[in-house]
């Protein structure tokens, strides 16, 4: 992707380790393959009860996890939709997986303006960034109970980018 490198506002934060269960897909930004495998693992996320199935959650938050980067964001990754639970389930809903985020230093985006395009927008920018060194291990989305994607709106929605 072609963009003008440029410096971001944002805060930088430490975040603790997170658990999370959820669905979990590998995919890759070439030929924006990711913008539609992301796009029908919300759905199926959503179709099939997902959040419901997942136990022992710490909240209502929804996290959208990118993790097991090869190399960076041009290079194949994971990506998880789930809850953060308070510990690893013995035995997890049909077609989940676990995964824990490290703790770690993270830019943190809150998403502003129109949904879901303040979305691809923040991203974009995260691409064109000049003044944080991304670490490529957990990039995280957060959706909290506040979020309701059928308002068009981006309250309740932030990035966090693992920075080195």
């Amino acid at each position: 992707m072609e963009c003008e490198k440029k410096e971001l506002e944002c805060k930088i934060l430490a975040l603790q380790p997170k658990k999370i269960v959820g669905l979990e897909i590998r995919t890759t930004n070439e030929n924006n393959q990711s913008a539609k495998d992301i796009g029908d693992l919300w759905t199926r996320f959503y179709q099939e009860g997902t959040h419901e199935k997942i136990s022992n959650k710490v909240s209502q938050t929804v996290y959208a996890i990118y993790t097991k980067y090869e190399s960076d964001h041009t290079k194949p990754f994971s990506f998880i939709i789930g809850c953060e639970v308070k510990e690893k389930p013995s035995n997890l809903p049909e077609g989940c997986s676990f995964c824990e985020t490290k703790n770690s230093s993270y830019a943190h985006l809150p998403l502003e303006g129109n949904f879901p395009e303040s979305l691809f927008t923040t991203w974009k920018n995260v691409w064109c960034a000049n003044n944080f060194d991304r670490a490529f291990t957990t990039d995280i989305e957060a959706y909290d109970e506040s979020f309701d994607i059928r308002s068009g709106s981006s309250q309740g929605a932030t990035l966090y980018i693992a920075i080195k």
